[in-house]
């Protein structure tokens, strides 16, 4: 789609479309087809928001109190659950929100998004579903939410160097690398939804690419997430437990794909106090998701981020030198002092050292003074006449 002229273009969705191409949200890459003559990249972000725009006002909106930062804080704790925080055990005290609704954004106090929920084109569930018969066979494990069959395939950098395949992906080729191909339309759709959603967010998780393969690495297994957990067989005696996903990054949201064939299932958000019914076809879930690791390896990795941290080091070592430098001249300081000290101690013990001498000597000589020649002689001649007798 090419406009002629941009006179008949909204000027709000225009800048929009100008700075996430310029911000690389939109990009020859990620567009997920080759440019039609005569069309740019400014023609394809442009109708992509004004499409997206228009379809919003169809959306149900919640809105909550909390907020998407708090949020992030209580992802990134550990320990006990903060007071206050929802009874999971007792859901019938959440608000249910019927699938019939249609798509529902689920907003916080300053207007951003902490969840969304959509149907995906049935075609695509579909091939989902197909394609499980790709998949190598697994037997069911028991867990604490129950029993059933679990894949946990990603690039990871958990205790480790670099990011990585997990072991299971690696046993699972090349069937996974298969599977994975077969579903590529599923990940492009959920990834360019991801970019309609949150242009950030899908930035963030989609332009460290390159870092990856000079790593010798591949790219994220489905497009904006670099990994995913499969659950598979899921019968009414697996029960969902909540449970808290503490190594995933909270930079890019986590997305579920519903996929088989069930009685009915709901997905409880805990914090939103929300029960969210998910229409009848889901007995298996597909868990896109991307760990905290691979962020914080593309963002050692990344040079614009090691030209800043050397800067901060230099900048440091220079304060740090400055105050060895102060600290330095104080010890002298105090040294010099201590030697001045010690002098003055020093001279002060010769003095009366000296003056102690001077006294002694001056005492003799006042004594010898007071002697008579006489009565030197009469005493030589005592003791000469004791010697003779």
């Amino acid at each position: 789609m090419k406009l002629s002229s941009t006179d008949e273009r909204d000027p709000e969705i225009l800048k929009a479309a100008q700075n996430q191409v310029k911000n690389r949200t939109y990009t020859l890459a990620n567009n997920g087809r080759p440019l039609q003559q005569g069309e740019t990249l400014l023609d394809v972000a442009y109708a992509s928001i004004d499409n997206w725009r228009k379809l919003q006002t169809g959306f149900t909106v919640f809105n909550y109190q909390i907020t998407l930062q708090r949020l992030k804080e209580r992802t990134s704790s550990k320990g006990h659950l903060p007071k206050g925080f929802p009874d999971v055990k007792n859901p019938d005290k959440y608000k249910f929100i019927p699938s019939s609704i249609g798509t529902v954004v689920l907003l916080d106090g300053h207007q951003k998004q902490l969840g969304f929920r959509c149907a995906i084109p049935e075609e695509l569930i579909a091939q989902l579903e197909e394609t499980q018969a790709m998949l190598p066979r697994k037997k069911a494990k028991e867990c604490r939410r129950g029993k059933y069959v679990s894949r946990h395939w990603a690039l990871w950098g958990d205790c480790m160097k670099k990011v990585q395949p997990s072991k299971e992906y690696t046993r699972d080729l090349p069937h996974s690398k298969s599977w994975l191909e077969a579903n590529q339309a599923l990940w492009t759709y959920l990834s360019q939804l991801l970019r309609q959603l949150e242009p950030d967010m899908y930035r963030t998780a989609t332009n460290f690419d390159y870092l990856l393969g000079q790593q010798g690495q591949q790219s994220n297994f489905a497009e904006a997430w670099s990994g995913m957990a499969i659950n598979q067989e899921m019968t009414p005696e697996a029960r969902s437990d909540w449970h808290f996903d503490w190594q995933d990054s909270n930079q890019v949201f986590n997305c579920l794909v519903p996929f088989g064939t069930f009685t009915g299932a709901d997905l409880l958000l805990v914090l939103g106090h929300k029960v969210t019914a998910v229409k009848e076809g889901n007995r298996s879930v597909l868990d896109l998701l991307t760990h905290k690791s691979n962020f914080d390896d593309r963002m050692r990795n990344n040079p614009i981020h090691k030209q800043w941290k050397n800067d901060r080091k230099a900048k440091a070592q220079k304060l740090l030198k400055g105050k060895r430098k102060i600290y330095a001249e104080i010890d002298r300081e105090k040294k010099i002092k201590k030697q001045r000290t010690a002098y003055q101690q020093v001279e002060a013990d010769e003095e009366e050292v000296h003056s102690g001498n001077q006294e002694l000597k001056g005492e003799g000589n006042e004594e010898l003074e007071e002697l008579d020649p006489d009565d030197i002689e009469e005493w030589e001649e005592e003791a000469a006449n004791r010697q003779a007798s």
